[in-house]
């Protein structure tokens, strides 16, 4: 191939990417927005979309730019779907993927929602401790101090349980969707 049809094929490439990025996207807010209307049935389609984009894009372009995003986004609608394992399992992926503190932290916390669900939960409380080391997006952080409290009050750490969820309910500025998240969150409990 020469130099022009190379570029031509790299371009193309990129655009799909893209664009089943943005689709993803697009999908994973409209499932947001069917739980938000209670339209499990909607939010479940949307959620499986985006887990099928995503991991086409973390198979076909894994050393992509956006690669860690897109794990991100599989993470977290493997967690609406309760796909607890394919979520601790995607986590670790978008943590590996990631040059950045944040996002590794925040894959971390992800994966640590889901191995509480597994009943690993000493390990949960671990990883999370550490992603709140890591300055966090406020929804993220609600929701890991949520769930590390469950975890603290399931290993009998009542007083640091008790201070987790509270800290977690005194998150006033929460988004719409990092309330549904944790309105999720209580009722896997």
């Amino acid at each position: 191939m020469n130099r022009a049809a190379l570029l031509v094929a790299g371009l193309v490439g990129g655009c799909v990417y893209f664009n089943a990025m943005y689709d993803a996207n697009r999908e994973f807010d409209a499932g947001v927005k069917a739980l938000q209307e209670q339209s499990e049935v909607s939010a479940r389609v949307s959620f499986d979309s985006v887990i099928a984009k995503t991991g086409r894009i973390l198979e076909d372009h894994p050393t992509s730019k956006y690669a860690d995003d897109a794990a991100i986004l599989k993470a977290r609608s493997e967690l609406y779907t309760r796909k607890w394992e394919s979520a601790a399992e995607t986590s670790r992926t978008a943590a590996a993927l990631s040059d950045d503190e944040r996002t590794a932290a925040l894959a971390q916390g992800l994966g640590a929602v889901a191995l509480r669900q597994l009943g690993r939960t000493a390990e949960a409380d671990s990883l999370l401790s550490q992603a709140l080391d890591v300055e966090l997006d406020p929804d993220d952080r609600a929701l890991f101090l949520f769930e590390r409290g469950l975890a603290r009050q399931e290993l009998g750490m009542a007083e640091l349980a008790a201070a987790d969820l509270e800290e977690a309910s005194d998150a006033l500025a929460l988004s719409p969707e990092g309330r549904l998240t944790l309105s999720v969150a209580l009722r896997d409990m």
